[in-house]
């Protein structure tokens, strides 16, 4: 099976290190925005105010929530990492 290594030190050069921190900070920002974009638009929808402390919140709505949004982010995550290895194969970087 051939693994794919997304350290920064397996770039074969220089311009391909730069490169891969690039990617990877651009689909970081991307990353974070979408999710905090999720999960404000799931709880408007859910009609849950996000801006409300959470001690006023039932606790199994926390729960829920808390456990949906950890879902929620390696899920992002995962899709993340799978766009830059294929950015990373194609270019050969």
């Amino acid at each position: 099976m051939n693994k794919f290594d997304y350290r920064f030190e397996a770039a074969p050069n220089v311009k391909a290190k730069t490169v891969r921190y690039f990617v990877y900070t651009l689909l970081v920002v991307l990353a974070t925005f979408s999710f905090v974009y999720l999960i404000h638009y799931a709880g408007d929808t859910l009609s849950i105010d996000v801006n409300k402390p959470l001690r006023e919140i039932p606790t199994h709505i926390v729960i829920l929530g808390l456990s949906g949004m950890l879902v929620a982010l390696v899920l992002i995550y995962l899709i993340v990492l799978w766009v830059a290895k294929s950015i990373f194969t194609k270019f050969r970087v």
